[in-house]
């Protein structure tokens, strides 16, 4: 069977940051509110790991990633969230789980959380298939956007239906 995996490749050019604190409101906030999966992340590490009882939480995130182009912008959004909610709950969310949730909140996940590692990635179960240790090969990447207008969108599109001899091919 086919397992697929990516390696993310760090850039420190790009990022997303989050602020957080509580406040005296009956729900949660996440902003902006086109973050759609960042904030499906907070409301799942919510339910799952703040005390109960609880005051509601803001986020704000702030991002130069742009997005639907396959730069990792939602994840890098969901990192940054959960690391402000951990800051938030006093509690250290493993990268692993952080993989989990990123996964479960966006269908399909690049490797951003793991920032000190590098590892192939099954991005749509977040799951290590391989890990190469904490320093990359030397290398140069060039990469080009031959359509700068058009978007693309994870939750749109399923995973891509290889042919038998495609496997053999990438074997």
């Amino acid at each position: 069977s086919v397992r697929r995996g990516l390696v993310t490749v760090p850039c420190t050019e790009l990022w997303s940051r989050g602020f957080g604190r509580f406040v005296n409101k009956s729900d949660d906030i996440i902003a902006p509110t086109l973050k759609t999966k960042a904030g499906r992340a907070m409301q799942f590490y919510l339910a799952r790991y703040a005390p109960a009882p609880r005051r509601a939480v803001q986020v704000v995130l702030e991002s130069n990633i742009p997005v639907e182009i396959g730069l990792g912008s939602s994840t890098t959004d969901i990192v940054a969230t959960l690391r402000v909610l951990d800051r938030l709950f006093g509690r250290c969310t493993s990268d692993e789980e952080v993989a989990k949730i990123a996964v479960s909140s966006e269908g399909a996940s690049d490797a951003t959380m793991f920032d000190d590692r590098v590892v192939l990635f099954a991005q749509r179960d977040g799951t290590i298939l391989e890990e190469y240790g904490s320093t990359w090969p030397s290398l140069e990447i060039i990469g080009l956007n031959l359509a700068p207008s058009e978007r693309f969108s994870t939750d749109a599109n399923p995973p891509c239906d290889y042919e038998p001899a495609e496997v053999t091919e990438f074997d």
